[in-house]
């Protein structure tokens, strides 16, 4: 309750000066929340362990590796590392769900600068557990390869699948709680979109041709065109871009319209 009633007035200026104090109040919110920061830390240790255990498994035992080399197979750990993503995504709603967001509308009335907030907090999470969960993922694999007496030297597709990895996480921590404030709910959200990532995704990919232009399946096959050395195409970023400014549409439509609990 003590962060709740320092976050109130924390909004209530004007311009850059009133984002910023509701940024402040957002991130004095997440600090005070350790289901938060155990989920950030066990995501980065799981996207290590993951990291060494495909690129040993690739060196080891190709023939279960799915047909990944040992340079690349760290790439896959966003499979695993993304449902930790969306855990988090869901925190960042559910940590005030029960009170309908009252604190946090009465102290930033202004709904788009509330979201805004909401969202600038995400990416200040994300981005740096981002960040360490693909560092280390990387790493990882480089230390595998070295154990291993293999080569270890950098590709030109290191940096490019890197920077996906980081922006993909983010986005879906992002499109995760833009989806919870859009329905008012987080934990419906998670639970449908661990089970796209898990399964409903690829099902339908083997229904409709359409299915690939999920978001999951936008990243996988950028993954693929890069680990060939094929290049980036524009159309799946451009379409990973339309999701994210479609579900931000709908939160905003969404929060402005939801009332305050007295």
């Amino acid at each position: 309750m003590g962060t709740a009633r320092h976050a109130v007035g924390m909004g209530c200026g004007r311009g850059s000066s009133g984002f910023l104090r509701a940024l402040h109040a957002e991130l004095l919110k997440l600090r005070s929340y350790p289901v938060m920061w155990v989920t950030l830390g066990l995501t980065v240790s799981i996207s290590m362990l993951a990291g060494a255990y495909l690129t040993h498994t690739a060196l080891v035992h190709p023939e279960n590796a799915g047909g990944l080399t040992p340079t690349s197979a760290y790439q896959y750990v966003f499979s695993v590392s993304q449902l930790g993503f969306v855990l988090v995504g869901c925190l960042l709603l559910h940590v005030e769900e029960g009170t309908g967001l009252s604190s946090s509308l009465l102290a930033v009335p202004r709904r788009g600068r509330l979201l805004a907030a909401k969202i600038a907090a995400t990416v200040a999470i994300t981005l740096p557990a981002s960040l360490a969960s693909a560092g280390g993922a990387y790493a990882a694999r480089t230390v595998a390869l070295v154990v291993h007496g293999v080569s270890a030297a950098p590709t030109d597709a290191d940096l490019p699948q890197l920077v996906l990895l980081v922006t993909w996480w983010v986005e879906l921590a992002l499109l995760v709680m833009c989806a919870s404030v859009c329905v008012r709910r987080s934990l419906p959200v998670m639970a449908v979109t661990i089970a796209m990532l898990l399964m409903l995704s690829s099902i339908l990919c083997t229904i409709t041709k359409l299915a690939n232009w999920l978001p999951d399946q936008l990243v996988s096959g950028l993954l693929r065109s890069l680990s060939r050395g094929e290049g980036v195409e524009l159309a799946p970023i451009a379409a990973m871009v339309a999701w994210l400014v479609v579900v931000y549409a709908g939160a905003r439509v969404s929060i402005a319209r939801w009332g305050v609990c007295r």
